[in-house]
């Protein structure tokens, strides 16, 4: 999978806007973003060793960090955390190993974290 696959589902869901967060490309709904662009850093590289997917990858949010930490169980490696995001309930994608079904059903999931409740 690719950014571009990201953005056209990410496009596809009501409110959807592209946009940035911390200089990287982003889908926001609401102003809150659900799905970003996010190269790994050195810190994430070096505590993930071996592990560190060579591609891109993708933050989306979960609803609370014990839910994060089933979905990284149930899906790992394709989908990790790292000691950077601990205490926040993200998780990031490797795009280049996930499969269409799964990166589709994160990113819906995480835009309804995001969207705003109807009124």
């Amino acid at each position: 999978m690719t950014w571009d696959d990201v953005c056209r589902f990410a496009s596809a869901l009501p409110g959807a806007e592209a946009s940035t967060s911390w200089g990287n490309p982003c889908w926001k709904v609401g102003g809150s973003a659900f799905v970003t662009l996010r190269p790994l850093r050195k810190a994430d590289i070096a505590a993930l060793g071996s592990a560190a997917p060579a591609g891109p990858t993708v933050l989306v949010g979960a609803s609370s960090v014990p839910e994060r930490d089933a979905i990284v169980e149930a899906e790992a490696p394709v989908v990790f955390s790292t000691p950077h995001f601990a205490d926040y309930p993200a998780m990031l994608i490797d795009l280049d190993q996930v499969p269409r079904d799964l990166l589709e059903d994160l990113v819906e999931r995480s835009w309804s974290l995001a969207a705003p409740a109807a009124q």
